[in-house]
């Protein structure tokens, strides 16, 4: 239950951001969200995967890896596009506060990179990508 744990550990971490109107993991349903901008701004938190290192020890059954986790910001100012923008950036500045460092059940959330995903009809979506250095036990 590693994935589940971590990423609800991330999502807890996150709620203390008022702006946001929807929080949760992301559970592909993109189209929903942009048809209701009432729920923006919004956050979801996506597994994206893990890479595996060799063991360090020969016969060791932990595995060393590198978890992937991605939050995805959705935005739209229904006022005035360029205000979006500003509140967009101050948003990611938020969950960087409340996500560099975050020590988890499993390890420590590190931040790898922030970029924009698209922009199109008002709406921003931006990736903010972390990764989770623990280990996995079989």
């Amino acid at each position: 239950m590693v994935i589940d744990q971590a990423t609800s550990e991330i999502l807890t971490a996150l709620e203390p951001i008022s702006a946001i109107r929807t929080l949760g993991p992301w559970v592909g349903d993109v189209d929903d969200v942009f048809k209701q901008p009432s729920r923006l701004p919004g956050l979801f938190v996506i597994y994206q995967g893990s890479d595996f290192r060799p063991a360090e020890i020969v016969g060791e059954a932990i595995a060393p890896v590198t978890m992937r986790f991605f939050v995805v910001l959705l935005h739209k100012n229904l006022r005035k596009a360029t205000d979006g923008a500003s509140e967009a950036y101050d948003l990611i500045e938020q969950v960087r506060t409340r996500l560099i460092g975050l020590q988890t059940s499993y390890g420590r959330l590190w931040p790898v990179r922030e970029e924009l995903i698209s922009a199109e009809s008002g709406v921003l979506a931006y990736g903010l990508d972390y990764i989770l250095e623990t280990e996995v036990l079989p």
